[in-house]
């Protein structure tokens, strides 16, 4: 698949949406898991496209064709992950070169199992890293009770730091090498940082996004 390269991106923070997991300790692809007709993975995509993050990836693994067809009425595009079983490095770095390719300002990472992330917590990411650039802020991340989570946005002048990421560390030692240049931006919403990893998650946290599917 090949990215359409255009300046038009110049002040884009792109989305690169994570969800090429075996998903071993739920047996079954959980960002395809329903509520009333929706997949999980929906709801992180649809927030970002609500933010206006764009370009958006998703990096898919064995299960891209149905993630595919689940999210064909969106504009994203899902890119499937030949190294998926190599770990989150592989989905990385296979997402930045769609970013370096698309000259965008930054990207913004996503996980496809934390369905509760809202737009305007997207928005209040992406307005803090474009009033901080100019302070020497590359990195931007929210935390809850002081623990640092996903989503994080990446300056473009960290893009080449991914080629060297290997297994399933995923970018911790990127973000670790530029803690001077990192911001950490406290958001109280509620659940935005759960993901979900177990089928006894899903069940205790599907009444709360059958909420959100009704309003």
């Amino acid at each position: 698949m090949t990215t359409v390269i255009s300046s038009s991106h110049a002040h884009s923070i792109a989305g690169i949406i994570l969800a090429a997991g075996q998903s071993t300790r739920m047996g079954r692809p959980k960002a395809l898991l329903e509520v009333d007709g929706r997949p999980m993975i929906r709801f992180a995509v649809e927030a970002a496209i609500q933010a206006d993050v764009s370009p958006i990836w998703v990096i898919a693994g064995q299960w891209h064709q149905a993630m595919a067809s689940a999210l064909s009425d969106l504009p994203v595009t899902v890119i499937y992950n030949k190294d998926f079983r190599e770990g989150m490095s592989t989905s990385l770095r296979l997402g930045i070169l769609q970013a370096k390719d698309a000259f965008v300002q930054g990207a913004m990472i996503l996980l496809a199992d934390q369905p509760f992330i809202s737009s305007s917590l997207l928005s209040t990411l992406l307005y803090t890293y474009k009033k901080q650039k100019q302070q020497g802020i590359l990195i931007v991340r929210p935390t809850h009770n002081h623990v640092p989570n996903h989503p994080v946005i990446f300056d473009a002048s960290l893009f080449p730091e991914f080629s060297s990421l290997r297994g399933d560390e995923g970018a911790r030692s990127i973000i670790a090498a530029h803690a001077s240049h990192t911001l950490f931006v406290p958001c109280q919403e509620p659940m935005w940082h759960l993901d979900i990893d177990t089928n006894d998650e899903w069940e205790r946290l599907k009444p709360d996004l059958q909420k959100l599917c009704d309003r």
